[in-house]
Formats: C-alpha cells, sequence, structure tokens
C-alpha cells in the first residue's frame, strides 16, 4: 500500500495499491462507510459508492462488495474502532 487516506468524519477512504506485474497504482475510494462494534467486541464494516480505477475490478466490487457487512473478530475491531 502506497497511500490511505481515511476521512472519519465524511466515512471515506482512499488507497493507493502498487501490485507487483502492474505499471500504474490501483485507487480505491468508497464514499462511504460504516463501522460499529458489538457488544459481544465484534466489528462489522460495510461501504458504498465503491470505485476502482480497473475497470472490470469495478464490476465485482459493486456486485459483490458493495452494501455487504464484514464481521472484524473482537481482536483486529479493537484497532479498527481507532482508526475508522
Amino acid at each position: 500500500m502506497t497511500h490511505i487516506r481515511i476521512d472519519r468524519q465524511a466515512k471515506t477512504l482512499e488507497l493507493e495499491l502498487e501490485l507487483e506485474g502492474e505499471t500504474t497504482p490501483l485507487r480505491i475510494q468508497v464514499d462511504n462507510y460504516t463501522f460499529e462494534k458489538s457488544p459481544d467486541g465484534q466489528g462489522r464494516l460495510s461501504v458504498s459508492g465503491l470505485r476502482i480505477s480497473r475497470a472490470w475490478m469495478q464490476f465485482f466490487l459493486r456486485k459483490f462488495a458493495e452494501g455487504q457487512t464484514v464481521t472484524i473478530p473482537p481482536d483486529m475491531a479493537e484497532y479498527a474502532g481507532l482508526i475508522l
């Protein structure tokens, strides 16, 4: 990862990744995210407004990731809560 920007107030994310074999960086933008911790300590992350700099990846992100909720184990949720 070469760049990450998290705006906690606006709930946006920007990532830039240098992938081996790729000539240009991969850019990912998230227009909105939510992160919540449950009483059992697990975290739940969902994202919307996903954009990625590769058209073929955009299709898969929108189809399989956007609007989905990811469960984060308690030990990692503690750190995610500090960042997000």
